[in-house]
């Protein structure tokens, strides 16, 4: 509990501090892309590449194939929900899911930014679009990931789900809203 609110804390501190170098939406996207293909590429391609047969990121999550069971400290243990197809859920505590910080951090400076675009692009109106569709978006992946885990019954790589939720839902907003180029280039400058 302790390092589920230490790791909350550094992630809060991260997007604070990274909300002063995002001016404009292009760098951001360009580091989501490339984390996206990052996490499908450790997940999904190096059990492919490897004498084992395993995915370096859950090895490396899990702690499997190091002699000890220690865990990476940058992730949290979600408990995994079992029978979902009864009308009883329980909680399997013994094998959590494991979200990792990025799975929370990369999509949370999205939001950030979001939240900085409404207050900027549109500081009249109460209705804060892009931040609304954003995290919208975040649940929607977050949701995707979680049916895909327990369907699948393999690790699955979160920004697979939350990158495209996200990033997707924002692009389309600011297109409807004939901000994208502005947003996109940095005329104005968000902060």
């Amino acid at each position: 509990m302790l390092h589920d609110l230490l790791g909350f804390m550094f992630i809060c501190f991260a997007i604070k501090q990274f909300k002063g170098f995002l001016r404009y939406l292009w760098p951001l996207a360009v580091l989501m892309i490339g984390l996206f293909v990052y996490d499908i590429f450790f997940v999904f391609i190096t059990p492919l590449i490897t004498e084992n047969n395993v995915s370096v990121m859950e090895t490396v999550a899990t702690g499997k194939g190091t002699g000890s069971n220690e865990k990476i400290p940058f992730l949290f243990e979600v408990p995994r929900l079992t029978h979902l197809t009864s009308l009883e859920s329980t909680c399997d505590l013994a094998s959590p899911l494991l979200l990792g910080y990025g799975d929370i951090g990369v999509p949370g400076m999205l939001v950030s930014f979001a939240l900085h675009v409404d207050k900027i692009f549109h500081p009249q109106t109460a209705l804060r679009a892009y931040y609304i569709t954003t995290v919208t978006g975040y649940a929607v992946g977050f949701l995707l990931c979680i049916v895909a885990l327990t369907l699948m019954k393999t690790g699955q790589p979160a920004l697979l789900y939350l990158i495209p939720c996200t990033l997707g839902p924002f692009i389309i907003t600011a297109l409807i809203r004939g901000d994208f180029l502005v947003i996109w280039r940095g005329k104005k400058h968000i902060a």
